[in-house]
Parts: structure tokens; C-alpha cells; sequence
């Protein structure tokens, strides 16, 4: 298996339309480095047994094949890190465009159709992952489904002063009360047709520059700010002071757009860099698929924490995987020696000795042993044991 992982991840750097291209021994291919390591037959009867999912424990699901492997990431990073104060969510998409019950669109992605992920990050680590199914999953369907998907992605993360960013599709007034009384603060950009928004707010026409801002009981900060067009934000921290852009230094902006754009682009930087060495294949099924970009959202976060690690080291991503692939593969099979052909041409036995011209004649030894039949010939083999003759 970890030669598998080790070529899927090689795949991302060597790319090829089909999986059956990387063994092709055509003087157009020929990669070697492949067929070293793994017959093509053996790598494609693995990909084809693969799957994660113990049908012994519990009743299937819709995600039932994938969800043991989507546990495990989840669990493994509450083990071994926990992030720092700034964390951002966003959704994220997996490229599918076959049939699928619960394939969604995203107009903004790079791709717009696929398996939808609401991800959990930190300067381009992702913590947490979920699958959109749908109505499939009572926990993240039904009213106010996406204030259930934000309260599961913070599960643990509650009550330890967080600073969240999040866009308009999560954020609303009772979403940033609720995690405000469990000392979690809210940050990002406002639907206008949200419950509970300020009516001032919402129905005031600015002119460019121009801001208004209204605070609830709470001390919830919500404000519309106009430069090419309203922008609609909310904040529990922030009291959307003017300041400069860091930028753009002859521009202001209310403070907490400034810390918006600042880290909300994590999961956007994560695909960023996964779409680099994409080894995700079409004749892959989608749970397959799905699980070979989890498979490289734990490379990429193991080469972020690497980084943490080792401050002066200045290795590139695209170094990192390359030594994690030759980790994973181990040492190359060594190439047995090559089989000396040996060329068998029949002579003719020699002559008699003293005045006899005559040629020896000797019994054809495949004749004899085989039928018993007895059989001379004049020719025989030198480079034979035995020199047998030739029948």
C-alpha cells in the first residue's frame, strides 16, 4: 500500500490521461520508474480492491464507503495539532461531473461541479472535513443547516477564544450571538436578506467611501461600507474602525474587512496548491476519488507542519512530496542480470579415425528416449551436454 500511495502521489508530477499510460514500454513513455516498483496488473487489481468501509459495524450509508477513512483525518488532527487563534471556513469541491445523489454546484470554484467539503483551516492547514450529503444527513440538513454545519466544524474548538472568518453563506446575527456566549468571535461578510439584520443598515444608500454602523445588545458590530459596491459585513471583535490598507496604502477600509481578507483565504490557498499535482484520475470512482484528495490534503498539511517544525528550512512543496514518494517506494528492485542467449547450430560429426573418410554416425537420442526408435544422424550438438545428436 505504500507503494500505491507513493506512485498516486508520483502521478501528480508525472501526468498522464490514463493509469495504463505510466507502464507503456512505447519509446514515448517509458517510465521505468513505475514498472520498477509495480506491475501495472498488481497496482490496478489494488486500486480496484481498495475501499474502507467494514460493513460488519454498522447499517450503509450514502458516504458509508468513505466515512471510516474521513473519521480517521479528523480524529489524526485533533490528535496530533490544534491551531492557532485564527481559523476560517469555506467549502471546497472535488471535481464530479457523473451521476451522484448528492453532487453540487458552486458557481465561484475552480470547479463547479462535484462533492462538496466544508473544511476547517488554519494558514492552509485543514483541521476538520465534512461531506455535504444533502437531506441524506439529519445533523447538517433541514432549517438552519448551515449554522449545524459551523457549530460541528467547531466542535472542540468552543470556548477557547477563537477568532472565526467566515463568508455570507454561514454568517448571520443569531449564528454570531450563539458562538459569542461560547467565546468564539465571528468575523466576515453578511447576506442582506438575513433574519434579524439591522433594517438601517440594510436600506441605507451610501456613496463611495461612505459607512454606517449599528451594534446590537451584545455589542455585535454590523456595517455596510461602500467602494465599488455595498459590502455587508458583521464582526463580534471588530468596531469597523477606518484604517489603511496594508496593501494598498492610500485606501482605507473598516478594520474588519482588512482582517476578512487577511485570513479567509486558507482553503482557497490549500486547493491552490493541491491543484499543482492533482493525481486524480476519471476512471476512478467517486468514493476513490474522494479519498485520493484526502490522501493529499494530509501531504500538503504534513508539509505545512514540517514547516513549523524546521523554520530555517527553505524546501519547496514540490521537493517535500518528492521525498516523501522515494520514502513511500523504498529502494528500486534491482534489475536481474540479463540472460545470455546461446545459439545451438548443429555440425557435422567429425570423421573416423586412421584411413576411414567415412562420418561418424551417431543415434538420435530424441527418437530413441521419446518413441524407441532407433534413428543415426550425422549431425550432432557440440554445445550440448552429452552432445546429443540432432534427429
Amino acid at each position: 500500500m505504500r507503494k500505491v500511495l507513493g506512485l498516486l502521489f508520483h502521478m501528480g508530477i508525472i501526468k498522464l490521461n490514463r493509469l495504463n499510460d505510466y507502464w507503456k514500454k512505447h519509446y514515448m513513455f517509458n517510465l521505468q520508474c513505475f514498472s520498477q516498483f509495480m506491475s501495472r496488473n498488481r497496482f490496478l487489481l489494488i486500486i480496484r480492491s481498495l475501499h474502507f468501509e467494514n460493513r460488519e459495524d454498522e447499517p450503509r450509508t450514502q458516504i458509508g464507503k468513505i466515512m471510516p477513512l474521513i473519521n480517521f483525518f479528523n480524529n489524526k488532527m485533533d490528535e496530533i495539532y490544534y491551531p492557532s487563534r485564527e481559523l476560517s471556513i469555506d467549502e471546497s469541491m472535488v471535481l464530479w461531473r457523473g451521476r451522484l445523489k448528492f453532487r453540487q454546484y458552486i458557481q465561484g470554484k475552480r470547479h463547479k461541479f462535484g462533492i462538496k467539503l466544508y473544511s476547517l483551516c488554519e494558514h492552509g492547514i485543514a483541521i476538520k472535513i465534512i461531506v455535504y450529503t444533502g437531506s441524506a444527513d439529519p445533523e447538517l440538513s433541514g432549517t438552519k443547516y448551515t449554522e449545524k454545519t459551523v457549530l460541528v466544524l467547531l466542535k472542540g474548538k468552543l470556548d477557547q477564544g477563537h477568532s472565526i472568518y467566515m463568508d455570507n453563506y454561514y454568517n448571520s446575527v443569531s449564528l454570531t450571538k450563539q458562538l459569542l456566549t461560547k467565546k468564539t468571535y465571528v468575523t466576515g461578510t453578511l447576506r442582506s436578506n438575513r433574519k434579524n439584520n439591522p433594517t438601517e443598515v440594510v436600506k441605507k444608500k451610501l456613496k463611495k467611501g461612505e459607512q454606517i454602523v449599528q451594534y446590537t445588545s451584545q455589542g455585535i458590530c454590523v456595517t455596510k461600507w461602500k467602494y465599488r459596491r455595498d459590502i455587508l459585513a458583521i464582526s463580534s471583535e471588530y468596531n469597523a474602525q477606518m484604517e489603511f490598507d496594508t496593501t494598498q496604502q492610500e485606501k482605507q477600509k473598516p478594520n474588519l474587512i482588512s482582517r476578512y481578507n487577511q485570513f479567509m483565504a486558507d482553503v482557497d490557498h490549500c486547493d491552490q496548491m493541491m491543484s499543482y499535482y492533482s493525481c486524480e484520475h476519471k476512471t476512478l470512482l467517486w468514493y476513490k476519488k474522494l479519498a485520493l484528495h484526502i490522501f493529499q490534503i494530509m501531504l500538503l498539511n504534513s508539509y505545512h507542519l514540517y514547516k513549523q517544525g524546521n523554520t530555517n528550512n527553505e524546501k519547496r512543496y514540490n521537493d517535500y512530496r518528492l521525498s516523501v514518494i522515494e520514502k513511500l517506494l523504498g529502494p528500486p528492485q534491482a534489475d536481474p542480470l540479463p540472460k545470455i542467449k546461446i545459439t545451438h547450430l548443429p555440425e557435422l560429426c567429425p570423421k573416423g579415425e586412421g584411413a576411414s573418410t567415412r562420418v561418424k554416425r551417431r543415434r538420435c537420442k530424441v527418437c530413441w528416449e521419446g518413441e524407441k526408435i532407433r534413428k543415426d544422424s550425422i549431425y550432432y550438438c557440440p554445445l550440448c551436454p552429452d552432445q546429443p545428436e540432432f534427429s
